[in-house]
């Protein structure tokens, strides 16, 4: 099935009048008996009898090149990319049902710059790139994480923009996408509604290689996938509900008023974490009383394993994580770059 303008090839923040130029040129081109430009409309307007063509012809083989069906698709592509541009606050955010109290929302904004984004958040910034579709009703977008928490995963929404008050309904990392705007059908799911602030949008450049964690000094060791069935004495003592005290990845600590909505919890070899939405879904394995393996049950990183230590004390449990794939930590840390994950908790 064609995809219409999600196929598309544009740069990274595609210019109007640019691509009018592209048109003209490669008429000007084709009457000159160009044979690149021969070859492109003979591929994307084979329909049209090419003896006498006209600037509408030249626009539509850019459109078919950059992947629309029509010139005036193209268009209206562009310029809904123009309209999302800014910088966007939030009114409000409901995660799986549950509201999102106002103080975990106040410092968080979203820029949009062509099809390239960053998030701005006390949790954690990602910068991205997304795909929308507005052939679709409702409209659709397809968001890559380029850096940050989420980086090299996707996630697959919906939207509706009204002037200066846009409307988001994503399925979180690993989850389907919406169909309508409302959380009802997944907790997986969050209603996001955004206000434009200004139409400042200074989104930070990608640099990937940069972002990754410098090489690990630790051999990866070998990962035992089977045992995650088996509910151990330490994993015993970790089971029920554990509040949240202290959050630090990558080095950046989460602000207390993010810690208030934080939970652990611990049913049997089942963990998960919440911080309003789902962050951690995974079967758990404990090696003594200190080494814990974590299978992720959902996402792109489903079937991963992530390594980690812990320790008790009393009624607190502190745990430091690392990336799925790379080594395990060797002490209870989280600096920037280390891709650690570093928390503690006490029991409810």
């Amino acid at each position: 099935m064609h995809r219409g303008n999600m196929n598309k090839k544009l740069p990274a923040r595609p210019n109007l009048e640019h691509l009018k130029g592209q048109a003209k040129s490669l008429l000007a081109a084709f009457k000159s008996q160009d044979s690149e430009a021969q070859t492109a409309f003979a591929k994307e307007h084979p329909e049209k009898n090419t003896s006498d063509p006209k600037l509408a012809d030249a626009q539509l083989v850019i459109a078919r090149q950059n992947g629309f069906d029509s010139w005036l698709k193209l268009v209206h592509h562009v310029d809904t990319l123009r309209d999302l541009e800014g910088t966007w606050g939030f009114k409000s955010l409901v995660v799986g049902g549950n509201q999102i109290p106002d103080s975990m929302l106040g410092n968080s904004k979203i820029v949009m710059n062509g099809d390239r984004f960053n998030t701005l958040s006390p949790e954690g910034d990602y910068l991205g790139e997304f795909a929308i579709n507005i052939e679709s009703n409702p409209n659709e977008i397809d968001i890559h994480f380029i850096e940050g928490p989420h980086a090299g995963q996707f996630c697959y929404g919906i939207f509706e923009l009204n002037g200066d008050d846009l409307m988001f309904c994503l399925g979180l990392v690993g989850a389907s996408r919406p169909t309508a705007f409302n959380t009802d059908a997944s907790p997986m799911h969050a209603l996001e509604h955004l206000v434009r602030e200004s139409k400042d949008a200074r989104v930070t450049l990608a640099n990937p290689a940069a972002a990754k964690p410098p090489p690990a000094v630790l051999p990866v060791a070998e990962v035992d996938p089977s045992g995650f069935d088996v509910v151990s004495d330490d994993l015993e003592k970790l089971q029920g509900e554990w509040l949240a005290l202290k959050v630090v990845k990558n080095g950046k600590p989460l602000p207390d008023n993010f810690l208030a909505y934080g939970k652990r919890v611990c049913r049997g070899n089942h963990v998960l974490v919440t911080f309003g939405s789902p962050m951690v879904d995974a079967l758990a394995k404990t090696h003594g009383s200190q080494d814990i393996d974590y299978l992720i049950q959902g996402g792109p990183m489903k079937g991963q394993i992530q390594l980690g230590i812990y320790k008790l004390d009393g009624s607190e449990a502190t745990f430091c994580m690392s990336e799925p794939g790379t080594p395990r930590p060797a002490v209870f840390t989280s600096e920037p770059g280390s891709g650690y994950t570093l928390t503690t908790w006490r029991k409810k």
